[in-house]
């Protein structure tokens, strides 16, 4: 809620609206639905992910395109048990500790926030994020089966095509009639 608010102070003509993407009506179509921060990964249900994606393709007009991103097993199989790093940014500073099921192809990250409002006086916010990881092979399959072709897998933020030593991807499939 927060964000939106902030969003919207920034870019007043633009309509934001908060909604589950797994059942969101809206009387519109789009030429192109982006879904990013690996925010495919936090529907950790496999259910509720193939709802998703078959209402992001209603959503769609003809060829419409989807293009998300996401965390890879690769990049959480590397991860044994529990990690932790920090970040300080200009005035915030941040501490990410991440615990991975390997088992359940679970995540847990819990991120504490420090923002300085005025000289050594900082707030917190601590916040508990869940991501389930899927395998390339899954993600294609529940394309598939609600409607989309994918087009391109590239490594995170190139057009190289993925490796199997891939952290993160970035899929683009198209809606099929």
């Amino acid at each position: 809620e927060a964000m939106i608010n902030v969003a919207k102070q920034k870019n007043n003509n633009i309509k934001f609206i908060k909604n589950n993407i797994s059942d969101f009506k809206i009387d519109k179509k789009f030429d192109v639905v982006i879904s990013t921060f690996d925010s495919i990964n936090s529907i950790t249900n496999k259910k509720e992910l193939l709802n998703t994606f078959t209402n992001i393709h209603r959503l769609l007009n003809k060829d419409g395109i989807l293009i998300f991103d996401i965390n890879t097993e690769y990049g959480f199989k590397i991860i044994d048990g529990e990690f932790t790093y920090t970040k300080d940014n200009s005035g915030i500073f941040s501490v990410w500790t991440l615990e991975y099921d390997k088992i359940n192809k679970l995540a847990e990250l819990f991120l504490t926030v420090f923002e300085r409002i005025e000289g050594s006086n900082y707030t917190r916010n601590d916040f508990l994020l869940k991501e389930r990881i899927y395998s390339i092979k899954e993600l294609k399959s529940l394309l598939q089966k609600s409607g989309f072709k994918t087009l391109s897998i590239f490594d995170h933020l190139t057009f190289k095509p993925y490796k199997k030593k891939s952290f993160r991807v970035d899929f683009v499939a198209i809606k099929k009639e």
